[in-house]
């Protein structure tokens, strides 16, 4: 598959060009502004320099594209993409604010242009199996917590980081009804405390802290259901327990041992691009599902409207605490 990339920045040549040549893609043509950052990838894989995106004439000879530029270009450059009428993933946020990820979906709408946005976690094998299993569980409850920091501000630390985090819980909830906001700490970088809750009486407790040093970050989640508990850390450490050992037919249940227990940790000695590093596991999942979704003309599996949700609850956070309606 032929990528046109656009973006030559740190985060495209140290995660998004080696997970897409893993997965055999070819990067035909890229597009920065930067001649020095554009240039080194057109040299290093042979591929088409161009320095905007307008220049881009080409377009038969790609099959779509990957967007790795600054949030503040992300509704620009859908915009500018969306005429070509090739598949798209963008990073996440895909834009600074909700009225301009509401225009990108009008636009694509019209254009008939799948649009993927880049949000990794729920890729990553911890989660993914995670979701996999309390899919099918009848009452859930949801506990996490992430260290990470420092930033410059909560709008930046919320659009960087802690949208990943609410994209899983709506993603683990599906439909919620009602956030519950509660932050301490300065008020240009806070501390928070957010209760999702769906129609389903499902909750969950997320903590968000960006005040940390990022020589100790982590994250840490609780699933609970169905007399079953997993528990999830740092994107490289899985346990399941359950209680009883009654036979299960379901993939995910095969391996529990005599104490109906599954555990696993990644492993983190090998150069190999897939074990080396489970930050890149994430990636690998999304780029791939993407890959497929240009291949084959089907819905991407997190889009723009995804990407909504999780800025308008951004943008509502900023504004106050206390009860946040969402539906």
């Amino acid at each position: 598959m032929n990528i046109a990339l656009i973006g030559a920045g740190s985060h495209a040549r140290r995660i998004i060009i080696p997970t897409l040549l893993f997965l055999g893609a070819r990067i035909s043509i890229v597009v920065d502004p930067d001649i020095e950052a554009g240039e080194f990838i057109s040299n290093q894989f042979n591929c088409t320099y161009l320095k905007t995106v307008d220049e881009i004439k080409d377009i038969h000879l790609i099959d779509s594209f990957i967007v790795v530029t600054p949030p503040s270009t992300h509704s620009d450059v859908i915009k500018q993409l969306s005429f070509h009428k090739k598949p798209i993933f963008i990073e996440k946020p895909s834009g600074v604010n909700a009225q301009e990820i509401s225009e990108s979906i009008k636009i694509c709408e019209e254009q008939k242009v799948f649009i993927q946005v880049g949000f990794m976690k729920r890729f990553a094998p911890v989660y993914n199996q995670s979701f996999q299993i309390v899919r099918k569980w009848d009452d859930l409850s949801i506990q996490g917590r992430v260290l990470t920091g420092p930033y410059s501000s909560n709008l930046d630390f919320l659009l960087d980081v802690g949208i990943h985090y609410i994209d899983l819980m709506y993603h683990f909830l599906g439909n919620i009804e009602k956030v519950v906001v509660k932050k301490s700490g300065n008020s240009h970088l806070s501390n928070w405390h957010l209760i999702f809750s769906n129609q389903h009486s499902m909750v969950a407790s997320l903590v968000l802290c960006p005040n940390c040093t990022w020589g100790n970050p982590g994250e840490s989640f609780w699933f609970q259901g169905n007399g079953q508990s997993i528990t999830v850390k740092n994107l490289s450490e899985f346990s399941l327990h359950k209680k009883g050992r009654e036979e299960r037919k379901d993939d995910y249940y095969k391996n529990l041992d005599k104490n109906s227990s599954l555990s696993w940790k990644s492993n983190l000695t090998s150069t190999g691009l897939i074990n080396h590093s489970v930050y890149l596991q994430g990636y690998l999942g999304e780029l791939e599902s993407f890959l497929q979704t240009a291949r084959f003309h089907i819905n991407p599996k997190v889009d723009l409207n995804d990407a909504l949700k999780a800025v308008t609850l951004i943008e509502k956070m900023l504004i106050g605490e206390g009860e946040l309606l969402c539906l």
